[in-house]
């Protein structure tokens, strides 16, 4: 079908006509408008229509979360929240509940990532910027009510097995550790043939450790600190005491 009008002329309208059909309603005739202008700001409109909704489901699903608990929060008390179906929470999250979970720590690791990359100062020496970009990153997301919320109640149980999977949650870990790592590889100051990806999976499994366990060490932040640089810095830098 092509465009009505004015618009039905001129190279390749069918094709655009047949296009718009294909992704949604027909597009209105505007006379003496661009036809491939038009099914742009169609097709613009329609994707931030459907990422409005996306981030309504998934507010919703952060107050689920908080009022239910992660492992009581349904599809369907998400999709009562948002005042949408069941099947339309599946749409916007195909994966199911498990993605939405990882959508969840995704957005709040962005955060705490954030807080904790201000702190650091990778002129350091070595050894003291991994034990501070470890206990940094720990003690940002200790400070998150939602973080608090993803472990609690047994969460974890449901948390834990989307981090160890979700290719989302291992993108922001890397975001946070590959700059740190390379920088600190640049100076010569980790072992050399460490494989970042395997450091980068090592580094977050002792992060979620840490964080689902705050009376770890007393929940004190020195002795965490000193924990860290002892038993996991000297790993990766090959600077162990004799």
């Amino acid at each position: 079908m092509s465009f009505p009008g004015p618009c039905a002329s001129g190279d390749g309208a069918d094709d655009l006509g047949r296009a718009a059909t294909a992704s949604g309603p027909a597009l209105p005739c505007c006379a003496g408008r661009d036809e491939q202008q038009i099914l742009v700001e169609h097709l613009v409109g329609q994707n931030a229509a459907v990422d409005d909704a996306r981030r309504a489901t998934l507010d919703a699903a952060t107050r689920c979360f908080r009022q239910l608990g992660v492992r009581r929060a349904t599809m369907v008390d998400i999709g009562r929240e948002a005042g949408v179906t069941r099947q339309t929470v599946h749409n916007h999250f195909p994966g199911g509940k498990a993605a939405v979970i990882a959508e969840v720590i995704v957005e709040e690791a962005r955060r705490v990532n954030a807080r904790a990359r201000r702190k650091l100062d990778l002129d350091r020496d070595p050894a003291d910027v991994l034990a501070d970009a470890l206990v940094e990153l720990v003690w940002s997301a200790r400070r998150s009510p939602l973080v608090e919320v993803l472990i609690a109640g047994g969460a974890l149980t449901s948390t834990s097995s989307v981090i160890e999977r979700s290719p989302e949650v291992a993108a922001v870990m890397r975001d946070y550790w590959s700059p740190i790592l390379e920088a600190l590889d640049a100076r010569g100051g980790l072992r050399p043939g460490l494989e970042h990806a395997e450091v980068i999976e090592w580094l977050t499994f002792v992060h979620v450790a840490l964080v689902a366990r705050p009376d770890a060490f007393g929940g004190d932040r020195e002795r965490t600190r000193a924990r860290l640089g002892r038993w996991v810095v000297p790993l990766l830098t090959g600077s162990f005491d004799t």
